[in-house]
């Protein structure tokens, strides 16, 4: 078994785990590259639209946003940019301050635009697919160290996390564990499905340092995490 990337995980508890990713066979990964499309050919058989496609639907009927949004955003648009120059120009801390505190308002009111713009893509059909994907990437390739004391320098023994020859069962392992435990089993399955996303989505010849550096830049509480996306 050839190991990507093994890690500790703090639970919600303060009790740590050694967890790892391994990579999968050549099978594996032919069989969740399969997965996807039979993934959004579901979707699409239900209704859903892909990305390309709902964009494609808006442009139709005038873009995505209505001509009140769009007045809206260019009106904000223009006043932060406004702010912005009264800023640069301003000559006290005061006039500094109070310019301050008018971009953070309309930044804030631009972001929130535009979250809600993205939001409309939450649900295609190829982020479906892909959150599906990762999901059974995640439930294949989650390893655990099943020695008692994590500590002790031993060599690891690695074990499945969720067992199961099947995507179900792996699936029904993870619900059992969320049963007993849904702090614990939410938070690892997130972390470990942020290094299977950077893989797989990225390049596939990533080493061990590669995964370090990724672990600290995205490293957080992942005990505060929801549990994953189930379509």
């Amino acid at each position: 078994m050839k190991v990507l990337y093994a890690f500790t995980h703090k639970l919600d508890d303060g009790k740590e785990v050694k967890l790892a990713i391994r990579r999968p066979t050549r099978f594996e990964l032919d069989d969740a590259d399969m997965l996807f499309s039979r993934f959004q050919s579901e979707c699409i058989q239900k209704g859903i639209l892909t990305k390309e496609m709902l964009i494609k639907s808006y442009k139709n009927f005038g873009g995505s946003l209505s001509n009140k949004e769009e007045k809206e955003y260019s009106k904000i648009f223009a006043s932060y940019v406004e702010s912005r120059k009264k800023f640069d120009k301003a000559k006290t801390k005061k006039e500094r301050d109070l310019y301050q505190k008018e971009i953070d308002v309309y930044y804030t009111s631009l972001r929130d635009i535009e979250m809600d713009h993205e939001h409309l893509f939450d649900r295609t059909a190829d982020v479906i697919a892909r959150n599906k994907t990762i999901l059974h990437l995640s439930l294949l390739m989650a390893m655990k160290d099943v020695q008692e004391d994590v500590d002790a320098g031993a060599e690891p023994i690695w074990e499945p996390l969720y067992s199961g020859e099947e995507f179900e069962d792996r699936y029904n392992a993870f619900c059992a564990l969320e049963e007993t435990d849904p702090d614990a089993s939410n938070s690892t399955l997130s972390r470990v499905s942020l290094f299977v996303t950077f893989w797989y989505y990225g390049d596939k010849t990533l080493k061990e340092e590669d995964f370090k550096k990724y672990d600290e830049l995205t490293r957080t509480d992942f005990n505060e995490l929801s549990s994953p996306k189930r379509d």
